[in-house]
């Protein structure tokens, strides 16, 4: 077997290879004025390497002290803390946590150990009363949830929080509807000055002739009693309903003010088809009490 001259570099001697030659004698003995390298350039597979304590675990059994969790402690506080956990766990129930590449059948049980109960009977949420959330939204919110391993506990806040937004939209879109709405009824007010209660009148004559309650109730939801132009077209159907339906009849007598009756009158006295102008005519006589009424409102006579 060959064997190679190892060349070595001394750099505290400038650099230099050594006192004379630096080559070895033939029989493996190194020149005259070198030092045998006794070392190996390879490390040892058998070494380990050293791990280090903290003082206060000098005194520890020497096989402890190859014991790496023990380098993470730098004082007694940290040890004893460590140990304290220790022994609370003890006894206490231990689960596998799930990982990624887990199935849906071990994220399940993970689930279920930290309190997910199998059934959803069992699985409590709870609403406030009178709720804005209706009853199917709940339930499939409760549903999903459940299916999603959500723990109850976890799932209350969530639809708290969810449902406080709901409400907080409710009220606030109250508000904006009802500033609007003041708004606009101002402005109606503005537009009929002294007339406004009497126009108002109108308006309801023409709900309770069209439909009565059931009609009522039915603008009432869709929010349409406030709405000025709907009580700008019913105020117009009433009053010309109160001027075909006698006033007295229509419980709009002290709605109707003196020129108005005084201005329905001219208008059947100006139509040369009325009935008023024919006594054979069949509605003759009915036409004589309306203006008869007419008159007594206009004149002001009881």
């Amino acid at each position: 077997m060959f064997k190679f001259p190892v060349f070595k570099m001394n750099l505290l001697d400038g650099g230099s290879t050594g006192g004379g030659g630096g080559a070895p004698e033939p029989d493996g003995s190194a020149p005259d004025g070198v030092t045998p390298d006794t070392t190996s350039s390879v490390p040892d597979s058998t070494q380990t390497q050293d791990i280090v304590l903290a003082d206060f675990l000098k005194d520890i059994d020497p096989d402890l002290k190859q014991s790496k969790s023990l380098a993470s402690f730098k004082n007694m506080n940290d040890l004893a803390k460590s140990y304290v956990h220790a022994q609370k766990m003890i006894g206490k129930n231990k689960m596998v946590v799930p990982s990624k590449n887990s199935s849906p059948e071990e994220w399940r049980e993970a689930f279920n150990k930290l309190g997910l109960p199998n059934e959803l009977d069992k699985y409590e949420v709870q609403r406030k009363e009178n709720s804005l959330v209706d009853d199917d939204f709940f339930e499939n919110f409760k549903k999903t949830a459940h299916e999603a391993g959500i723990l109850p506990q976890q799932t209350q806040k969530l639809y708290e929080m969810y449902e406080g937004t709901i409400n907080d939209f409710n009220t606030k879109s109250q508000e904006e509807s009802k500033a609007i709405m003041e708004k606009e009824i101002a402005g109606l007010k503005e537009e009929w000055g002294d007339g406004f209660e009497k126009n108002v009148k109108y308006a309801n004559l023409a709900v309770d002739e069209l439909g009565g309650e059931e009609v009522r109730k039915y603008l009432e939801q869709k929010g349409l009693l406030n709405d000025v132009q709907m009580t700008r077209m019913l105020s117009k159907m009433g009053k010309a309903i109160a001027e075909d339906v006698l006033p007295d009849s229509a419980g709009l007598s002290s709605g109707i003010d003196p020129a108005e009756a005084q201005e329905a009158m001219n208008n059947m006295l100006s139509d040369k088809n009325s009935p008023i102008h024919n006594r054979s005519h069949a509605n003759h006589k009915t036409e004589m009490e309306k203006y008869n009424k007419l008159s007594k409102l206009a004149f002001g006579i009881a």
